[in-house]
C-alpha cells in the first residue's frame, strides 16, 4: 500500500510539471504572438525580466519585440513609406535645384544681353549730347524700353552669403548715366514721366545737384546716397529704403514717400512742403532741421505723438510750434485729408 501510494505521489509530480511546462509553453506562444506596443515595450523592459535567462517566455518576448514591433507589417510599411516621401523630397528638391540653376543661367544670358543694349544706349546718348542738350524721340522710346525690360532681380553678399531684396544695377546705371550727362532739366523732367527706375539700386552713388523730378523709383535703396541740393519734386520714391544718407537743402515738393523709411538722413534745410508722408518712418534724425513741410500728408492726426515715439527723432517740439496737424478739405478729390498746415503768425 505504501508503494501504491509512493506512485501515485510521483506520478502527479510528473502531471504536474507536464501540465506547467505546458503552461509555460503555451504563455510563451502568447507572449511571442503579442503585436500592441505598448504591451510589446511593457514586456520587454519590465516583464521579461522575472524570467530566467533560459525560460522560453523570455526568449519569446524577445522575438516579439523585434519580429512584431521592429519588423511588424505595419511598421515595414511605415518605414518603407516614409523613406518613399523622404526620397521623393529629395528628388524633387534636386530636381528645383537644377531648375533653379537653369534658371540662373538663362538670367545671366538675358542680362548680358541687356548689357550689350545697355551700353549702346549709353553711347548713343554720348554721341547726341556732344552738340545739345536734348535726345532724340527714337533714343527716347529705346530708354523707355530699356527701363521696363531690365527688371529686378537679388544679388549676392559675398560678404555675407546673404541675397539682397529685389534691385536692378542696370536701371541705376541709366538712372545716373541720364541725370550726370547734362542734359536739360526740363527735358530730363519730361522723359522721367514715362521712364521706370524702380528697385533701382543707388547705395553709395553721388546724386549732388541732381535732377530728378518726376523719377520713378519704387523700392530703391538709398543707402549711404549724397542728394544734396537735388530737386526731387514729384518723385515716387514709395517703400524705399533712405538710410544714412545725405539730403540737405533736398527740393522735394509734392514728392510721394509713402511707406518710406528714413533711417538716420540728413533733412537739414530740406523742403518737404506737399510731400505724401503716410506710412513713412523716421529714425534716428532730427527733423526739426526741415526747412519746411507746410501742406505734407501725413494721414494721422497724432503724427506728432507718433514721432515722439519714434527712436532716435528729435526735433519733433520744433515742428509743434511751426505747424499744426489737422483735418482739411480737398476740392479735388472731395473729401478731408490730414496734412500739415504752417501755423499763421
Amino acid at each position: 500500500m505504501p508503494f501504491f501510494i509512493l506512485c501515485l505521489y510521483l506520478a502527479l509530480i510528473m502531471e504536474k510539471e507536464t501540465i506547467e511546462s505546458k503552461m509555460i509553453a503555451l504563455e510563451a506562444k502568447l507572449l511571442e504572438q503579442e503585436h500592441r506596443p505598448i504591451t510589446l515595450i511593457w514586456n520587454y523592459f519590465y516583464k521579461r525580466k522575472k524570467y530566467p535567462k533560459d525560460d522560453p517566455r523570455r526568449k519569446a518576448v524577445a522575438k516579439a519585440i523585434i519580429w512584431r514591433f521592429f519588423f511588424s507589417p505595419n511598421t515595414v510599411a511605415f518605414t518603407l513609406t516614409t523613406l518613399i516621401s523622404f526620397l521623393t523630397v529629395f528628388f524633387i528638391n534636386r530636381q528645383n535645384n537644377l531648375i533653379e540653376n537653369q534658371n540662373h543661367l538663362i538670367e545671366a544670358t538675358r542680362r548680358s544681353s541687356q548689357m550689350i543694349i545697355l551700353d549702346g544706349v549709353l553711347k548713343d546718348i554720348n554721341k547726341e549730347l556732344a552738340n545739345k542738350d536734348t535726345l532724340s524721340k527714337n533714343l527716347q522710346a529705346r530708354i523707355q524700353s530699356l527701363s521696363h525690360t531690365t527688371k529686378p532681380y537679388k544679388l549676392l553678399d559675398y560678404n555675407t552669403n546673404k541675397l539682397s531684396p529685389l534691385l536692378s544695377p542696370e536701371r541705376s546705371q541709366l538712372l545716373y548715366s541720364l541725370v550726370s550727362s547734362g542734359i536739360k532739366n526740363d527735358f530730363l523732367a519730361a522723359l522721367f514721366k514715362k521712364t521706370n527706375f524702380n528697385y533701382a539700386d543707388l547705395n553709395g552713388l553721388n546724386l549732388i545737384n541732381r535732377h530728378l523730378k518726376n523719377s520713378k523709383i519704387r523700392y530703391s535703396s538709398l543707402d549711404s546716397t549724397l542728394l544734396h541740393n537735388s530737386i526731387i519734386s514729384k518723385a515716387d520714391i514709395r517703400n524705399g529704403i533712405i538710410k544714412s544718407t545725405g539730403m540737405p537743402y533736398v527740393i522735394a515738393h509734392y514728392t510721394d514717400f509713402r511707406d518710406t523709411l528714413f533711417d538716420d538722413v540728413n533733412l537739414n534745410s530740406a523742403d518737404l512742403s506737399f510731400a505724401d508722408l503716410r506710412g513713412t518712418t523716421f529714425l534716428n534724425l532730427n527733423i526739426g532741421n526741415l526747412k519746411t513741410m507746410d501742406s505734407a500728408r501725413v494721414g494721422r492726426l497724432d503724427w506728432f505723438n507718433f514721432l515722439k515715439k519714434s527712436k532716435g527723432v528729435k526735433g519733433v517740439e520744433h515742428l509743434e510750434a511751426a505747424y499744426t496737424v489737422k483735418n482739411v478739405f480737398n476740392k479735388k478729390m472731395k473729401k478731408d485729408i490730414v496734412l500739415i498746415v504752417k501755423n499763421k503768425q
